[in-house]
């Protein structure tokens, strides 16, 4: 019985610590600068950058970090600069963000602080940012295939990317029991199980499974996890 208290109890302590890491990643694109909004939550903790392409041009970008708290679906955030994004989240210090439900998905409302062009007033105005994050059937139909070598049980591909919310997906075929590792330096790593169920947790860097739990095809968005560029990924499978 105590043993089998204990095997329950590891179980729930390591749920517990899978659902407390997540990254998100929202976007707006604006008439004139195109918004990004990218945090890791970690329990009730958040930390994130904010980045502001001017004019829609990426060489253009402006990071602004931010840190905070998480309770339920409201982010109390605080910016590490003396002021927030001027033409981001309102003039406060402290904003207030929601995450909030639509279509199946998830956004991100921020309230703003600009003109209104049908008043020619300046007021507050909430606006939605949505997810970076494709659907599965968007990821599966511009994933490409990784295949190795005669012999070779692993193979690099080089990904450039030129902004923020660029991604590109994979698909690795693969036998219930082989090992698997993903190493992509300076990049986010989101997998997919061959039953379409995402792996919430997925990696930055590195990414590893020592024993695969599916036979089938294991899909993978590559993201920029900090400033875009080039970022080479290697997919490798051992039995």
């Amino acid at each position: 019985m105590i043993k089998i208290l204990l095997f329950i109890l590891t179980l729930t302590c390591a749920a517990e610590v899978f659902a407390q890491q997540k990254t998100q990643c929202f976007r707006n694109n604006g008439l004139r600068d195109n918004h990004i909004v990218r945090f890791e939550a970690d329990g009730s903790d958040v930390a994130g950058s904010y980045f502001v392409e001017t004019d829609g041009e990426t060489e253009k970008t402006q990071t602004y970090d931010f840190s905070g708290t998480r309770t339920g679906n409201t982010l109390n955030v605080k910016f590490a600069a003396e002021a927030p994004p001027g033409v981001a989240p309102s003039k406060t210090q402290s904003p207030t963000w929601t995450l909030a439900k639509s279509g199946g998905g998830e956004i991100l409302q921020i309230r703003f602080y600009g003109k209104n062009y049908e008043t020619n007033e300046f007021a507050y105005y909430s606006a939605e940012f949505d997810s970076c994050e494709p659907n599965f059937a968007t990821i599966a139909k511009q994933a490409k295939r990784i295949s190795f070598a005669k012999g070779a049980k692993s193979a690099a591909i080089a990904i450039p990317f030129k902004a923020q919310s660029d991604w590109k997906s994979f698909r690795l075929g693969a036998r219930k029991g082989q090992a698997l590792s993903v190493m992509s330096p300076g990049c986010r790593i989101s997998p997919y199980y061959p039953d379409k169920t995402a792996d919430q947790e997925g990696g930055i860097d590195t990414f590893s499974l020592d024993i695969l739990p599916q036979s089938g095809d294991y899909l993978f968005i590559i993201s920029p996890a900090g400033e875009p560029g080039n970022c080479t990924t290697t997919f490798e499978i051992s039995n």
